[in-house]
C-alpha cells in the first residue's frame, strides 16, 4: 500500500508565510475576511498575527459633537478641541483590546484638566457619535474607516487618562467590512 504524503506545515512556517501575506492593506484584508474564517487552525493563526504585530499599532478617533445628529438639540455647552479624541494601543487581555487617550491631545490640551473643566465625561465619550479606527499609528490615519463599534469608557486617576476596553475581534471584523464595504458582520 503506498502511503500518502503528509503536506501538513509546522505552525511556524504557516506564521511566516501568513505573516508575509499581510504587509499590505490589501492582503490584510483577505487575511482577516477570507483566510480566517476558513478553519479553526488558520483563525488562530491570523488572530496571533494580528494580538502580535497589528493590535499594537491599533488607534480609534471619537467624534465628539456638541449637538445630537438626530434632532440638532445642544447635548454639551463646552467644546472639546478639534471635536474628537484619539485612543492608542496599551495592550491585549484575550478578547479584549485595552486603549487609552494620551495624556495630552495634540494641541497640548491635558486629559485631566479636560475631564475637570467637564469638557470630557465619561457620558460623552460613550456617546461618542462615530469610531474611527486605523492601524499603523498616527502616521496612516487617512488610511482609516468608520466602524460601528460601542465604546466603553473609564477614568484611570493613576494615568490621568481615558481608557477603553473593546472586544478587538469585532472591532477587527467592523473595520474590515467598511473598508470591503461589506454591510454583513463578518465571521465573528
Amino acid at each position: 500500500m503506498d502511503s500518502v504524503p503528509s503536506f501538513i506545515l509546522p505552525p511556524e512556517l504557516w506564521l511566516q508565510i501568513l505573516e508575509v501575506d499581510s504587509l499590505s492593506p490589501t492582503h490584510l484584508a483577505d487575511l482577516w475576511s477570507n483566510i480566517r474564517p476558513v478553519s479553526r487552525v488558520y483563525k488562530a493563526y491570523v488572530e496571533q498575527i494580528f494580538t502580535k504585530k497589528y493590535l499594537p499599532t491599533l488607534c480609534l478617533s471619537l467624534s465628539l459633537p456638541r449637538r445630537d445628529p438626530n434632532t440638532g438639540i445642544l447635548l454639551h455647552e463646552l467644546a472639546v478641541p478639534d471635536a474628537e479624541v484619539t485612543m492608542q494601543a496599551v495592550h491585549v487581555e484575550g478578547q479584549f483590546f485595552i486603549t487609552s487617550t494620551l495624556p495630552r491631545t495634540r494641541r497640548g490640551m491635558s486629559m485631566e484638566d479636560m475631564t475637570q473643566r467637564g469638557l470630557l465625561t465619561k457620558k460623552r465619550l460613550d456617546t461618542a457619535t462615530s469610531v474611527w479606527m486605523w492601524f499603523g499609528g498616527a502616521q496612516n490615519r487617512g488610511k482609516g474607516r468608520q466602524v460601528k463599534m460601542p465604546i466603553d469608557v473609564e477614568w484611570d486617576e493613576q494615568d490621568k487618562v481615558w481608557k477603553a476596553k473593546v472586544e478587538w475581534k469585532k472591532l477587527s471584523s467592523s473595520y474590515w467590512q467598511a473598508r470591503n464595504g461589506r454591510s454583513k458582520l463578518a465571521r465573528q
